[in-house]
C-alpha cells in the first residue's frame, strides 16, 4: 500500500504526464474491451440459458443441393416431441404475419407462432408483462401476444400501459401480455411479435400417409433441449432412423436428411467470425501502439528521475525495491487507464454491436457487466506489464555513483538508455503501417466491388413477391402449375399496364435448382436451372441482359417434345469451350430422367444478388408448368419513377389477379446489391478508424521521443552551434534521427503488412493482399506524418541559443 500511495503522489505531481498516459491507455484498453465484449456475447456466449450445450436446432437438409429448410415437417416434429427420454423440452415456432386493421394496404407485421416452451428455454424476463403460460396456445386460448421492443416503440408509441391492451388485427383480436427487451430479437430483428400455438395438429386418422402435400413441408422451426446425460450423437441417431421412416411414408421426404445442429450456429456466420477476427487483430495493434507510447513516456520520466532514484538507492533501497516501486506506478497508471477505458467501452458497445448483422438472432444484451469488468481487468494488467516492465527494469539499474557526480544532471544522457525507447518507436510505426495497409486494402476492395460490371441495369428494378396461398396449388402438380402460371400471367399484364412501369418479367427467384448437365462430349457439370417468362414477361430483356448469340426464348420453346433453352456465357465456356453453343444440345438430369434441350441463344453473365459472387453456369427455360414446390415465383418490375410510389397500385393489381389480401413484399435490386456489401464497408470503416488512431498515436510517440531527445541534448546542440554548426545542420541531425526510425519502422511494417494481408484475403475483391499501390501509398503517408512529427522538435532545436545552452557549465 505504501508503494501505491507513493505512486499516486508521484502521478499527481506530474499531471501533464498522467493525463496523456491515462487518455492513451483509455483509448487502447476501452476499444479492446468493447470489441472483446461484443465478440464474447455474439460468438461464444449468445444464449441466456443455464445449459447452452444441451440446446439443439433440428432441421431438414436437401441431400443433393445442400440447402437447409427452416426446420422439420409436422409428422417429424410430433415424433420428436414424443421422445421424452431424449429431450427435456421441445420448442417449435413458425413464421407468419398479421395485418393491423385500418388501411387499404397496411404493411404486414411479421412475427412468430411459438409453443409455450420457447420462452421457458431462456433465463430472461420481458421488459413489461409476462411470457406465455403452459396452457396458452391451445384452441380457444391463443389470443395472447408478446410484442418486440421495436414494434412496441414504432407501432404503439412505447405505451407503458400496453400490457392488457387489445389490438385489432385484420385476422383477429389479440391481447398484449408482454413486451420483450430491446436486445431480444429472434429469429431476426425484423420479427415484431410472438404469439402462442400448440404446434402441429394430430395426424390424420388413418395414419400419416393421409396427410396432404403441404403437411410434409419442413417449415416448422424446432429447438430441442437434451436431457441431462444425453449426448447430441444419440439425438442424431434417432433423427437418422426417423428420416428413413419418413422416406417410406412420403416421396417428398426422400431427398432430405434430418440434422441435429448446435443452436449456436444460428447466431453467427463464417463471414461474421472473420470480420470480428480481423477487427480484434486491428484493435490489439492499437492497444500495443498505446502501450508503447506509455512505455516511452515512462522511460522519459524515469530518465528525469535518475537523481531521485539514485538517492533512494544510496539510502538503502535495493534494486528490487526500486523495481517494485516503479512497477507499482505502472500498475496504478494502468488501473486509471482501465477505469477511464470503461467510459470508452460504454460508448463503443452500442457502436460495435452494429457489426452483428440484423438478419442474425440476438438474445443477450452486451452491457457493462461482470464479464466486461473481468475482460477490462485482464487487458489492464497485461497493458501494465507491456509498458511498465522495461521502464521499471531500467530504473532499477540506476548507477548511484555516476548519477550523483557533479554535473551529471547536465551531461549528455547515455545513448544506451534510449535504444529501447527508439525500438518502441520503430514498433509503433510498423504497427501503424499494418493498420493503414489493412484499411487501404479494404478501401480499394470496396471501390472495386462497387464498380464491378453487373451485366444488367439495376436502376429502378424491384422484385415483387405476391402473397399467395400455396396450398391451393400443391394438390395436383400439373393442374397446380398451370393455375399458378395463369395467375402470374394475369399479374404481369396488369402491372405492366400501370403508368410509370416500363418493363416487367416473371421468374423463379434465383434459379436455385442445380442439375447435372453435359454437352455431347463434355463431362457432367453443375449448372443452375432458371425458369423465365417470354416476350413482354421476359425478365432477362427487362433487366437489359445482353444477348451475345442466337435469339431470345419464345413461347413455343416450352414444347415437351423439343424444349429449347438459353445458356449464359459461363455455361457456354464450361460446356463448349472455344465453340458456339447455338444449335448444340444439352442433356440434364430432371428427377430420375435425362432430358435433352436445344440451345437457341447465349446471354451475358450478370450479378443480381451480390457484387462479389461469380455468375454460375446457368441455362434458362420457358416458365411454363414449372414446379410448384421449390423456388418461389416473383415479378420483376422496372419503373421510371421511384418504385415506392407504385407499391399500393401494384398491390391492388396483384389482389385483383388472385393474390391474398396481404400486401406483397418488395425488394429493390439496386438497394439489395448495396446492402450485400455491408460487411466489406463496415470492416473498411472500422479498420480506417483504428488505423487513424494508430497513426495519430505513432506520430505523437515519435514527436515525444524526439522532443525529449532535443531537451536532453540541449548542451550538445549548443556546443555544436558554438563550433559553427548551421541551422540546416541541426535540422538534419534531428530530422535524420527521426527519419531513420521511421524508415526502419516502414521496412518492418511492410513485412508485417504482407504477412497480415493474407488474413484479409477472404474480404478482398479485385485487390491483391500484396497490392503494391496500396502499400506504397500508406508508406508515403506514414513517412510524411513521421517527417512532420520529426520536423517539429527539429525546428525547436534550431532555435536554441548557444550562450543560453552553455551558461550553466
Amino acid at each position: 500500500m505504501n508503494d501505491l500511495r507513493f505512486a499516486l503522489r508521484q502521478l499527481l505531481k506530474n499531471p501533464g504526464f498522467t493525463v496523456v498516459a491515462v487518455l492513451t491507455l483509455a483509448l487502447g484498453i476501452g476499444a479492446t474491451t468493447a470489441l472483446v465484449s461484443v465478440v464474447r456475447i455474439a460468438l461464444f456466449d449468445p444464449l441466456p440459458t443455464a445449459h447452452p450445450d444441451r440446446l439443439l436446432q433440428l432441421v431438414a437438409r436437401h441431400k443433393k443441393q445442400g440447402w437447409t429448410a427452416p426446420g422439420l415437417n409436422p409428422p417429424a416434429l410430433r415424433e420428436v416431441r414424443a421422445q421424452t427420454n431424449l429431450f427435456a423440452r421441445v420448442a417449435a415456432y413458425e413464421m407468419e404475419s398479421l395485418t393491423l386493421a385500418g388501411e387499404e394496404f397496411p404493411q404486414p407485421v411479421p412475427g412468430l407462432r411459438v409453443t409455450p416452451e420457447f420462452f421457458s428455454l431462456w433465463t430472461l424476463r420481458p421488459l413489461l408483462g409476462r411470457t406465455f403460460a403452459a396452457d396458452e396456445g391451445r384452441p380457444g386460448n391463443d389470443t395472447a401476444i408478446i410484442l418486440g421492443h421495436r414494434a412496441w416503440q414504432s407501432r404503439f408509441g412505447g405505451d407503458p400501459a400496453i400490457v392488457g391492451r387489445k389490438v385489432q388485427f385484420k385476422e383477429r383480436v389479440m391481447t398484449v401480455v408482454g413486451v420483450m427487451p430491446p436486445h431480444f430479437s429472434f429469429p431476426t430483428e425484423w420479427w415484431e411479435y410472438w404469439r402462442p400455438f400448440a404446434g402441429p395438429q394430430n395426424p390424420a386418422p388413418n395414419g400419416t400417409t393421409d396427410l396432404g402435400a403441404g403437411d410434409w413441408l419442413s417449415n416448422t422451426g424446432v429447438i430441442a433441449e437434451l436431457r441431462a446425460g444425453v449426448e447430441p450423437v444419440q439425438a442424431q441417431s434417432f433423427l437418422d432412423v426417423l428420416a428413413a421412416q419418413q422416406a417410406e411414408a412420403s416421396p417428398m421426404t426422400r431427398e432430405f436428411e434430418l440434422l441435429a445442429r448446435d443452436i449456436r450456429e444460428l447466431f453467427t456466420r463464417p463471414e461474421v467470425r472473420r470480420t470480428f477476427g480481423a477487427l480484434l487483430g486491428a484493435v490489439v495493434l492499437v492497444l500495443l501502439i498505446a502501450a508503447a507510447n506509455v512505455a516511452n513516456l515512462q522511460l522519459a520520466r524515469t530518465e528525469t528521475r535518475q537523481q531521485e532514484l539514485a538517492v533512494r538507492s544510496a539510502l538503502g533501497a535495493g534494486r528490487g525495491r526500486v523495481f517494485r516501486q516503479l512497477l507499482a506506478e505502472s500498475l496504478l497508471l494502468a488501473a486509471l487507464g482501465g477505469a477511464a477505458g470503461l467510459v470508452v467501452t460504454a460508448l463503443g458497445l452500442d457502436l460495435l454491436q452494429k457489426l452483428v448483422p440484423p438478419e442474425l438472432p440476438r438474445l443477450k444484451p452486451v452491457t457493462l457487466d461482470a464479464g466486461v469488468l473481468a475482460v477490462t481487468s485482464v487487458i489492464t494488467l497485461a497493458s501494465a506489464f507491456l509498458f511498465g516492465l522495461v521502464p521499471a527494469w531500467q530504473g532499477g539499474r540506476t548507477g548511484v555513483g555516476e548519477v550523483l557526480k557533479v554535473g551529471a544532471a547536465s551531461s549528455t544522457p547515455d545513448r544506451r538508455r534510449g535504444r529501447f525507447s527508439r525500438a518502441l518507436i520503430v514498433v509503433q510505426v510498423a504497427l501503424a503501417l499494418m493498420l493503414l495497409a489493412g484499411a487501404g486494402l479494404m478501401m480499394r476492395s470496396v471501390r472495386a466491388l462497387l464498380t464491378v460490371p453487373l451485366g444488367i441495369d439495376p436502376r429502378g428494378v424491384v422484385r415483387v413477391y405476391p402473397s399467395l396461398d400455396m396450398n391451393r396449388y400443391l394438390g395436383d402438380p400439373d393442374l397446380g402449375a398451370a393455375a399458378l402460371d395463369a395467375v402470374f400471367a394475369d399479374m404481369q399484364q396488369r402491372v405492366a399496364a400501370l403508368p410509370g412501369v416500363v418493363g416487367t418479367g416473371i421468374a423463379l427467384e434465383g434459379g436455385v435448382q442445380a442439375v447435372k448437365a453435359s454437352s455431347e462430349v463434355g463431362t457432367p457439370t453443375e449448372v443452375q436451372e432458371y425458369f423465365v417468362g417470354v416476350g413482354p414477361a421476359d425478365p432477362l430483356q427487362m433487366m437489359r441482359v445482353p444477348l451475345l448469340k442466337g435469339r431470345w426464348l419464345e413461347r413455343g420453346d416450352a414444347s415437351q417434345g423439343a424444349p429449347r433453352i438459353l445458356v449464359n456465357d459461363a455455361a457456354a465456356r464450361r460446356l463448349w469451350p472455344g465453340e458456339s453453343p447455338v444449335g448444340k444440345r444439352l442433356w440434364h438430369r430432371s428427377g430420375n430422367e435425362t432430358r435433352s434441350c436445344e440451345v437457341v441463344g447465349v446471354v451475358g453473365d450478370y450479378r443480381e444478388f451480390r457484387y462479389d459472387l461469380e455468375t454460375p453456369p446457368t441455362f434458362y427455360r420457358v416458365l411454363a408448368k414449372a414446379p410448384v414446390f421449390g423456388p418461389s415465383r416473383c415479378l420483376w418490375v422496372r419503373t421510371a419513377v421511384p418504385a415506392v410510389t407504385l407499391h399500393k397500385a401494384i398491390g391492388r393489381e396483384l389482389k385483383a389477379a388472385g393474390a391474398d389480401q396481404s400486401p406483397p413484399m418488395f425488394s429493390d435490386l439496386e438497394e439489395s446489391l448495396y446492402v450485400a456489401t455491408a460487411g466489406h464497408r463496415t470492416l473498411m470503416l472500422y479498420l480506417t478508424i483504428f488505423a487513424g488512431v494508430g497513426l495519430l498515436l505513432a506520430a505523437i510517440g515519435l514527436y515525444g521521443v524526439l522532443a525529449y531527445s532535443v531537451a536532453q541534448r540541449t548542451r550538445e546542440i549548443g556546443i555544436r552551434m558554438a563550433l559553427g554548426a548551421q541551422l540546416a545542420d541541426v535540422m538534419r541531425l534531428i530530422v535524420g534521427d527521426g527519419a531513420r526510425l521511421v524508415l526502419l519502422g516502414l521496412l518492418l511494417g511492410l513485412a508485417g503488412a504482407l504477412a497480415s494481408g493474407r488474413l484479409l484475403k477472404s474480404f478482398l475483391f479485385g485487390t491483391s493482399a500484396a497490392d503494391p499501390v496500396t502499400l506504397a501509398c500508406v508508406a508515403v503517408l506514414l513517412g510524411l506524418v513521421g517527417g512532420f512529427a520529426a520536423w517539429l522538435p527539429a525546428r525547436k532545436a534550431s532555435r536554441i541559443d548557444p550562450m543560453v545552452a552553455l551558461r550553466g557549465e
